[in-house]
């Protein structure tokens, strides 16, 4: 469990493999539809993006190339509602994996011209869902990525869309089926800001190591 934990660790926090199964537990997302998009410059609001997908509790996966017309730094702008995650080539541009308002969420990375792979999550929770991808260059004003500069492959313009819907539901087996496949994970930690983790002291019968304002308790 990790609760509010400090932005500077976030990058840590969605590498780490075992958390990122408790962030994506399988069996969660059921596949409804996949389509090619010829961009991502989504404003759906209260509506559903896909006849087979419901409006809200959905998630989206785009795979495809974009090509960087010229080599350097390159800023990228994200408007969301909820939560997105984008990933270029080696460079992981921009995470912000939670829920949230809308809001632009900016990321860059140093690119050479060219195609370059590039994988978009994004995630909606519930209200309104919006995801917008720009990009610019230096102080160039942050315009939407050209459908001309995405492709699924060579010849095939857009990026190909997965839409999933997240089902509450417990894996095959039952409760006991999800007991034995969180324990295998082998999670024994909890996170928590120091100041609030008093209660977590007197519950839990112990006392966490502090590390930067965190109280971070190891338990059985």
């Amino acid at each position: 469990h990790t609760s509010r934990y400090r932005m500077r660790l976030f990058r840590a926090i969605t590498e780490d493999p075992v958390l990122e199964q408790i962030r994506n537990p399988p069996g969660f997302l059921e596949e409804r539809a996949r389509r090619v998009d010829p961009q991502i410059l989504f404003e759906w609001g209260a509506a559903s993006p896909h006849p087979r997908v419901p409006r809200d509790h959905f998630e989206v996966r785009w795979r495809g190339e974009i090509r960087v017309p010229r080599s350097g730094w390159w800023r990228f702008y994200v408007d969301e509602d909820d939560g997105c995650r984008v990933r270029i080539a080696e460079h992981r541009v921009i995470d912000s994996w939670w829920r949230h308002s809308r809001r632009r969420i900016p990321g860059e990375a140093r690119l050479t011209e060219g195609w370059h792979p590039i994988e978009v999550d994004y995630f909606d929770w519930r209200g309104p869902a919006v995801l917008e991808i720009r990009w610019g260059q230096g102080d160039e004003y942050p315009v939407p990525v050209p459908a001309e500069a995405l492709r699924v492959r060579e010849g095939e313009p857009g990026v190909e869309g997965t839409y999933f819907a997240r089902v509450e539901r417990l894996p095959e087996g039952g409760r006991d089926a999800a007991l034995e496949r969180l324990r295998s994970l082998g999670v024994r930690y909890i996170i928590k800001p120091s100041r609030s983790a008093r209660s977590f002291e007197r519950r839990l019968g112990s006392r966490p190591r502090l590390e930067d304002r965190l109280a971070i308790f190891e338990v059985p």
